[in-house]
Protein backbone atom coordinates (compact mmCIF):
# COMPACT_ATOMS: atom_id res chain seq x y z
CA UNK A 1 0.00 0.00 0.00
CA UNK A 2 1.67 3.27 -1.12
CA UNK A 3 -0.17 6.86 0.06
CA UNK A 4 -0.46 9.64 -2.57
CA UNK A 5 1.73 11.55 -0.81
CA UNK A 6 2.25 14.01 -3.95
CA UNK A 7 -1.04 15.28 -2.88
CA UNK A 8 -1.10 15.37 0.98
CA UNK A 9 0.67 17.65 3.45
CA UNK A 10 1.99 15.21 6.53
CA UNK A 11 2.43 16.83 9.79
CA UNK A 12 6.09 14.72 10.94
CA UNK A 13 5.54 14.10 14.34
CA UNK A 14 7.82 12.26 17.00
CA UNK A 15 6.04 9.31 19.23
CA UNK A 16 5.54 10.39 22.81
CA UNK A 17 7.55 8.55 24.73
CA UNK A 18 10.82 9.47 22.28
CA UNK A 19 10.09 12.89 22.42
CA UNK A 20 11.63 14.21 26.12
CA UNK A 21 14.96 12.99 24.60
CA UNK A 22 14.83 16.02 22.29
CA UNK A 23 15.44 19.76 22.46
CA UNK A 24 12.91 21.69 23.85
CA UNK A 25 12.17 22.75 20.52
CA UNK A 26 10.67 19.68 19.39
CA UNK A 27 9.29 18.81 21.83
CA UNK A 28 6.41 21.75 21.09
CA UNK A 29 6.83 21.56 17.57
CA UNK A 30 6.80 17.86 17.17
CA UNK A 31 4.12 16.74 19.70
CA UNK A 32 1.18 14.91 18.96
CA UNK A 33 -0.27 17.25 21.88
CA UNK A 34 -1.14 19.92 19.54
CA UNK A 35 -2.48 18.47 16.67
CA UNK A 36 -5.68 19.33 15.76
CA UNK A 37 -7.66 16.10 15.27
CA UNK A 38 -4.91 14.02 16.60
CA UNK A 39 -6.65 12.73 19.76
CA UNK A 40 -5.17 10.44 22.68
CA UNK A 41 -2.79 8.79 20.52
CA UNK A 42 0.52 8.75 20.97
CA UNK A 43 2.26 7.50 18.12
CA UNK A 44 4.09 4.56 19.19
CA UNK A 45 1.96 1.86 17.78
CA UNK A 46 4.88 0.37 15.46
CA UNK A 47 6.93 0.14 18.79
CA UNK A 48 4.69 -2.02 20.13
CA UNK A 49 4.97 -5.06 17.95
CA UNK A 50 8.22 -5.99 19.55
CA UNK A 51 6.41 -7.41 22.36
CA UNK A 52 4.95 -9.82 19.82
CA UNK A 53 7.76 -10.53 17.99
CA UNK A 54 10.33 -10.92 20.52
CA UNK A 55 8.72 -14.03 21.75
CA UNK A 56 9.68 -15.62 18.31
CA UNK A 57 13.09 -14.63 17.77
CA UNK A 58 15.03 -17.22 18.87
CA UNK A 59 13.01 -19.99 16.69
CA UNK A 60 12.92 -17.52 13.38
CA UNK A 61 16.38 -17.10 13.51
CA UNK A 62 16.87 -20.74 12.65
CA UNK A 63 14.27 -20.87 9.74
CA UNK A 64 14.70 -20.56 6.43
CA UNK A 65 13.79 -17.42 4.70
CA UNK A 66 10.66 -18.37 2.81
CA UNK A 67 9.40 -20.05 6.44
CA UNK A 68 10.92 -16.67 8.23
CA UNK A 69 8.87 -14.33 6.24
CA UNK A 70 5.68 -16.19 6.30
CA UNK A 71 5.55 -17.29 10.33
CA UNK A 72 6.39 -13.01 10.60
CA UNK A 73 3.41 -12.08 8.26
CA UNK A 74 1.16 -14.65 10.21
CA UNK A 75 2.00 -12.93 13.48
CA UNK A 76 1.94 -9.32 11.95
CA UNK A 77 -1.72 -9.88 10.19
CA UNK A 78 -2.56 -10.93 13.68
CA UNK A 79 -1.46 -8.08 15.47
CA UNK A 80 -3.45 -5.92 12.73
CA UNK A 81 -6.66 -7.56 12.83
CA UNK A 82 -6.42 -7.21 17.04
CA UNK A 83 -5.94 -3.58 16.50
CA UNK A 84 -8.96 -3.08 13.94
CA UNK A 85 -11.24 -5.06 16.48
CA UNK A 86 -10.28 -2.93 19.65
CA UNK A 87 -10.50 0.36 17.10
CA UNK A 88 -13.83 -0.22 16.66
CA UNK A 89 -14.73 -0.96 20.43
CA UNK A 90 -13.00 2.42 21.61
CA UNK A 91 -14.60 4.06 18.81
CA UNK A 92 -18.46 2.56 20.13
CA UNK A 93 -16.98 3.85 23.28
CA UNK A 94 -15.41 6.89 22.92
CA UNK A 95 -19.01 8.35 20.73
CA UNK A 96 -21.03 9.20 24.11
CA UNK A 97 -17.95 10.19 25.78
CA UNK A 98 -17.44 13.12 22.86
CA UNK A 99 -21.04 14.04 23.55
CA UNK A 100 -19.94 14.79 27.51
CA UNK A 101 -16.69 16.38 26.59
CA UNK A 102 -18.43 18.94 24.00
CA UNK A 103 -21.35 19.71 26.71
CA UNK A 104 -18.42 20.17 29.41
CA UNK A 105 -16.64 22.34 26.83
CA UNK A 106 -19.62 24.54 25.76
CA UNK A 107 -20.66 25.05 29.54
CA UNK A 108 -16.99 25.99 30.29
CA UNK A 109 -16.26 28.75 27.53
CA UNK A 110 -20.35 30.03 28.13
CA UNK A 111 -19.22 30.66 31.90
CA UNK A 112 -15.40 32.42 30.20
CA UNK A 113 -17.91 34.66 27.92
CA UNK A 114 -19.41 36.59 30.67
CA UNK A 115 -16.21 38.31 31.45
CA UNK A 116 -13.50 37.41 29.16
CA UNK A 117 -15.28 36.88 25.87
CA UNK A 118 -12.66 39.55 24.41
CA UNK A 119 -9.76 37.40 25.49
CA UNK A 120 -11.78 33.89 24.81
CA UNK A 121 -11.87 35.06 21.04
CA UNK A 122 -8.49 36.07 20.71
CA UNK A 123 -6.92 33.18 22.40
CA UNK A 124 -9.06 31.19 19.52
CA UNK A 125 -7.89 33.06 16.62
CA UNK A 126 -4.62 32.61 18.08
CA UNK A 127 -4.54 28.89 18.55
CA UNK A 128 -6.28 28.60 14.92
CA UNK A 129 -4.19 30.72 12.80
CA UNK A 130 -0.69 28.67 14.67
CA UNK A 131 -2.88 25.54 13.46
CA UNK A 132 -2.82 26.91 10.13
CA UNK A 133 0.73 27.82 9.88
CA UNK A 134 2.99 26.40 12.46
CA UNK A 135 5.76 29.11 11.89
CA UNK A 136 3.95 31.63 13.73
CA UNK A 137 4.19 32.10 17.54
CA UNK A 138 2.77 28.88 19.37
CA UNK A 139 0.70 30.37 21.76
CA UNK A 140 1.09 27.14 23.99
CA UNK A 141 4.53 28.06 24.06
CA UNK A 142 4.93 31.96 24.85
CA UNK A 143 5.79 31.45 28.45
CA UNK A 144 8.68 29.51 27.97
CA UNK A 145 9.97 31.38 24.79
CA UNK A 146 9.92 34.38 26.82
CA UNK A 147 12.14 32.97 28.92
CA UNK A 148 14.38 31.69 26.87
CA UNK A 149 14.86 34.90 24.90
CA UNK A 150 15.47 37.16 28.32
CA UNK A 151 18.38 34.27 29.69
CA UNK A 152 19.80 34.90 26.10
CA UNK A 153 19.44 38.84 26.56
CA UNK A 154 22.88 39.89 27.04
CA UNK A 155 24.63 42.64 29.42
CA UNK A 156 25.26 44.40 25.45
CA UNK A 157 21.68 44.06 24.59
CA UNK A 158 20.24 47.60 22.77
CA UNK A 159 17.81 49.36 24.36
CA UNK A 160 14.99 48.07 21.23
CA UNK A 161 15.63 44.47 22.61
CA UNK A 162 14.90 45.58 25.69
CA UNK A 163 11.32 47.39 25.03
CA UNK A 164 10.17 44.71 22.70
CA UNK A 165 11.19 41.83 25.41
CA UNK A 166 9.44 44.51 27.92
CA UNK A 167 6.34 44.74 25.71
CA UNK A 168 6.38 40.91 25.38
CA UNK A 169 6.71 40.59 29.16
CA UNK A 170 3.76 42.95 29.85
CA UNK A 171 1.48 41.46 27.19
CA UNK A 172 2.02 38.23 28.62
CA UNK A 173 1.36 39.33 32.42
CA UNK A 174 -2.47 40.97 31.47
CA UNK A 175 -3.23 37.35 30.13
CA UNK A 176 -1.77 35.54 32.52
CA UNK A 177 -3.97 37.81 34.83
CA UNK A 178 -6.88 37.47 32.97
CA UNK A 179 -6.38 33.72 33.32
CA UNK A 180 -5.80 34.28 37.37
CA UNK A 181 -9.04 36.12 37.78
CA UNK A 182 -10.87 33.35 36.21
CA UNK A 183 -9.08 30.52 37.86
CA UNK A 184 -10.18 31.88 41.21
CA UNK A 185 -13.86 32.33 40.73
CA UNK A 186 -13.95 28.33 40.82
CA UNK A 187 -11.02 27.62 43.42
CA UNK A 188 -11.15 30.44 45.49
CA UNK A 189 -7.73 29.26 47.54
CA UNK A 190 -5.78 29.61 44.74
CA UNK A 191 -5.25 33.74 45.65
CA UNK A 192 -3.56 32.31 48.48
CA UNK A 193 -1.03 30.17 46.78
CA UNK A 194 0.03 33.68 44.57
CA UNK A 195 -0.13 36.08 47.43
CA UNK A 196 1.84 32.69 49.50
CA UNK A 197 4.57 32.35 46.34
CA UNK A 198 4.95 36.28 45.72
CA UNK A 199 6.01 36.03 49.83
CA UNK A 200 8.11 32.90 49.33
CA UNK A 201 10.26 34.46 46.62
CA UNK A 202 10.55 38.30 47.81
CA UNK A 203 10.01 39.75 45.14
CA UNK A 204 6.67 40.61 42.42
CA UNK A 205 6.14 37.33 40.17
CA UNK A 206 7.74 37.79 36.20
CA UNK A 207 5.18 35.96 33.88
CA UNK A 208 7.53 33.69 32.65
CA UNK A 209 8.06 32.24 36.28
CA UNK A 210 4.59 32.46 37.24
CA UNK A 211 2.88 29.49 38.75
CA UNK A 212 -0.87 28.49 36.85
CA UNK A 213 -1.72 26.33 39.14
CA UNK A 214 -3.31 23.98 36.75
CA UNK A 215 -5.86 21.39 38.65
CA UNK A 216 -3.69 18.78 38.49
CA UNK A 217 -1.17 19.84 40.46
CA UNK A 218 -3.62 21.11 43.14
CA UNK A 219 -4.83 17.91 44.47
CA UNK A 220 -2.22 18.43 47.79
CA UNK A 221 -1.78 22.18 47.58
CA UNK A 222 -5.19 23.14 47.87
CA UNK A 223 -9.02 22.14 47.40
CA UNK A 224 -10.16 21.78 43.95
CA UNK A 225 -13.56 20.17 42.41
CA UNK A 226 -12.21 16.81 40.47
CA UNK A 227 -14.79 17.81 37.84
CA UNK A 228 -11.82 20.43 36.69
CA UNK A 229 -9.29 18.28 36.67
CA UNK A 230 -11.44 16.21 34.21
CA UNK A 231 -11.97 19.20 31.81
CA UNK A 232 -7.74 20.00 31.80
Amino acid sequence: MHLPYKNQKLNVLIPKFHLPAHIAECQWKYSFNFIKGMGWTDGEAPERGWSTLNTVMSSAKQMEPGHHCDTFKDLIGDSNWKKVKMIYQKIMEAMPEQNDHQEDIQEFENSLKKWWGTQLLQWKADIEAWEKDMLKPNPFEIKRRLRVDLEKLGPHATDQQKVKLLQRSNGLMRRIEAWSNVQTLYIHSIAWLHVKAALDSGQVQKPENFHLWLPSVLRCQALCDIRLEEVE
